[in-house]
């Protein structure tokens, strides 16, 4: 559903009595809310089915600079999945590597701790709350893709649709009638509150990703230095 279908699905389940009790500008913010707590709620259970690969256009993907530390995170990044590096010009895609984090706390610029005599330092990562830094400082120009999960997307237009699978759009819509019922007053909307949290948690639980899949051991070797 789109958010024009989403407000009439609303409207309905809450039984609006008046006209425009409730406005689309209050509405949509009811509607916002109960998208964000389902998307957060599915991010946490499949995490990897809403991972995006770091791009020009979206935030992910730059170069270093010679000497510079931090560089600026995705403005749209919830959470960061995964960070790899490669050689400046390079155009295969099989020269990625993934680069490991590193203790903020750690004063030798390695992450191999406690540091170990005869290892040149290696790079790692550490991210803060807007920005990714590397260490050691970069004394060399390379490419650093992100992999990550976005924010949700807040709906804005009519024809906006939340990046959730269809199922749960209905979910969505009887969350903010639950907030109209709140508003309107009325008692049941304590025990529909606790209603659609346990649909929430039930289909959560049913749903089937084609992504996942039993987890197998894999041993490798990642380390990879400049």
């Amino acid at each position: 559903m789109d958010l024009s279908e989403l407000r009439d699905s609303a409207r309905s389940k809450a039984d609006e009595q008046e006209a425009d009790f409730i406005d689309n500008v209050e509405l949509d913010r009811f509607i916002n809310q109960g998208a964000r707590l389902v998307h957060g709620k599915m991010v946490q259970h499949f995490n990897d089915d809403f991972v995006t690969v770091g791009t020009l256009a979206n935030g992910g993907l730059f170069t270093t600079t010679n000497g510079v530390q931090a560089y600026a995170l995705p403005a749209t990044l919830k959470k960061l999945v995964k960070v790899e590096t490669r050689s400046n010009g390079s155009r295969n895609d099989n020269d990625w590597r993934k680069l490991s984090r590193v203790n903020i706390a750690n004063d030798h610029n390695d992450y191999r701790w406690p540091a170990r005599e005869g290892y040149a330092p290696e790079f790692g990562y550490f991210p803060t709350k807007d920005a990714i830094y590397l260490r050691p400082v970069p004394a060399a120009i390379f490419q650093v893709r992100l992999w990550f999960v976005p924010k949700f997307v807040k709906l804005v237009l009519d024809d906006d649709t939340p990046d959730l699978p269809e199922e749960f759009h209905d979910l969505i819509s009887e969350f903010a009638s639950i907030q109209c019922l709140r508003k309107s007053g009325e008692g049941i909307y304590k025990e529909a509150m606790d209603l659609f949290n346990v649909e929430l948690n039930n289909f959560i639980e049913t749903v089937d990703f084609h992504t996942q899949e039993p987890e197998q051991m894999v041993i490798t070797d990642d380390g990879w230095g400049y």
